[in-house]
């Protein structure tokens, strides 16, 4: 941003500089260094924006999601993303009222693909520069599809569900009747699995997500919908 001194205002120092001898001679002295400065342009540099905190990714069912935490002073924000190694390129632009998240739709399809995302800031006012935050990676997972449930021997619950395509493994949870949230979780390489530790007469409802193994980290797909089962020996 660049400023410019008022010649008017050197002018009218300059006015008042007038005298004999030494002194007009340090008054004219100091009121052409006044003079030089104000007419000098001064750069001031834009402060950067802080970066997003907290990005995460997920997979949802229509394709990933991004989320973020707040920024002070943006305006809006801008999602990137690049996917196979390329560069990054703007996915969608949010106005600060609409945004800390955004699912990627065009991501739905794009199974087994690894996409990195980071999310820009920026302000209304010019003083700021655009802040980036931090580089995070996903692998789009869809969730598993036909979910089956069935009383096994004794007492227990058989799932089975089609294979997933691009999935190292499974995670599988589930609740008991009169619990809101899902608690038992169990993993898997097969895409079935024995469900034990029941009670005799309870309703339950299973959910299932895939995962990949890649960085040394566990990439997981959505949760499936919930799939119900009264519990008979």
């Amino acid at each position: 941003m660049i400023t410019w001194g008022i010649g008017a205002v050197g002018s009218a120092l300059h006015s008042h500089c007038r005298g004999r001898g030494f002194e007009s001679h340090m008054l004219h002295f100091f009121c052409a260094l006044f003079l030089l400065f104000s007419l000098t342009p001064v750069t001031v540099e834009a402060e950067a924006l802080p970066t997003a905190p907290h990005v995460e990714l997920h997979n949802v069912a229509n394709g990933v999601q991004i989320t973020w935490g707040n920024v002070s002073h943006a305006y809006e924000y801008v999602v990137y993303r690049s996917g196979g190694g390329g560069s990054f390129e703007p996915v969608a632009t949010l106005r600060k009222q609409n945004a800390w998240k955004y699912v990627d739709e065009k991501t739905k399809n794009m199974e087994g693909e690894r996409f990195t995302y980071k999310i820009g800031a920026r302000a209304k006012q010019n003083v700021y520069e655009e802040s980036e935050s931090e580089e995070v990676s996903i692998i789009r997972l869809a969730p598993v599809t036909a979910l089956k449930l069935k009383n096994g021997e004794g007492l227990s619950i058989d799932c089975s569900w089609e294979e997933h395509p691009n999935a190292d493994g499974y995670e599988v949870r589930v609740a008991a009747e009169g619990q809101k949230r899902f608690i038992q979780i169990k993993r898997t390489t097969l895409n079935e699995i024995t469900l034990i530790d029941i009670y005799n007469t309870k309703t339950y409802r299973v959910q299932v997500r895939p995962y990949k193994e890649g960085d040394g980290k566990y990439y997981f797909g959505n949760w499936c919908n919930a799939k119900k089962i009264r519990a008979r020996r």
